[in-house]
């Protein structure tokens, strides 16, 4: 065998590897898995070399947590609440937040009165 034969199939062997190797690892941070697991799984041991893969075949995932940010309108409604002698409980229950985020904004933006 030639030598130029040897290095065109190696190189075409080791790049069908290489993107079926990157097709199981798209597939499994598709599904969910955290990156450690589909590390275990496809014995790549380098953690830069997965996120290449990853980085450069998916999109990133958003975060699932989002800072809530009352408007203005909102804060208003807030504050007028709290000020008619309603609990933190009850006013975090009619904007669908914890309490304690409802305490913070109204220390931060409600006026005692």
């Amino acid at each position: 065998m030639s030598r130029a034969s040897r290095s065109t199939n190696t190189p075409k062997a080791a790049v069908q590897k290489l993107s079926a190797l990157e097709q199981k690892v798209i597939s499994l941070y598709k599904q969910g898995l955290p990156v450690k697991e589909i590390a275990r799984i496809t014995g790549i041991r380098s953690m830069a070399r997965l996120y290449r893969i990853i980085k450069r075949h998916v999109e990133p995932r958003k975060s699932k947590r989002r800072k809530w940010r009352p408007s203005p309108e909102e804060l208003q409604e807030l504050c007028r609440l709290l000020g008619q002698g309603l609990s933190l409980y009850q006013v975090s229950k009619r904007f669908g937040r914890s309490p304690s985020t409802i305490w913070h904004y109204s220390r931060k933006y409600c006026t005692p009165g």
